[in-house]
């Protein structure tokens, strides 16, 4: 900001200088009248006008960016959301799998069960 300020004074003072240089009399057609105006005047009515066609130009994209910018929090926001939503998805998911994990190694552990008992009795009768 400020080396923004640091230029436009330093661009016055060079357009004030080159204004005070030339300081002739010139007639400006106006399409419906001639004026006899100083070309000091001139340069600097020039460049005021200039400088308030930047200033207008630059507050129209600021507006812009403004509004882009509020639009991409609004999707920011809708992201991360649906992040939330679908962390919170995957974490019932992971309880439902390590439920079914659990459930399987139960009944894995009831079907073995019966296979081991079945060993034990030949091995008995074999004695």
């Amino acid at each position: 900001m400020r080396f923004n300020i640091v230029m436009m004074l330093i661009f016055a003072i060079v357009i004030t200088g080159f204004a005070i240089i030339n300081a002739a009399s010139v007639t400006v057609n106006l399409f419906f009248d001639n004026v006899e105006v100083s070309l000091a005047l001139l340069i600097i009515i020039a460049t005021l006008i200039g400088a308030i066609l930047v200033i207008l130009f630059d507050m129209y994209r600021n507006i812009q960016n403004r509004n882009a910018t509020k639009e991409l929090k609004k999707k920011i926001t809708e992201f991360e959301k649906q992040i939330s939503l679908k962390d919170e998805a995957i974490k019932q998911r992971d309880i439902v799998i390590a439920q079914k994990d659990d459930l399987i190694k139960i009944f894995k552990s009831k079907i073995e069960e019966p296979k081991i008992n079945e060993h034990k009795t030949v091995d008995e009768t074999v004695d």
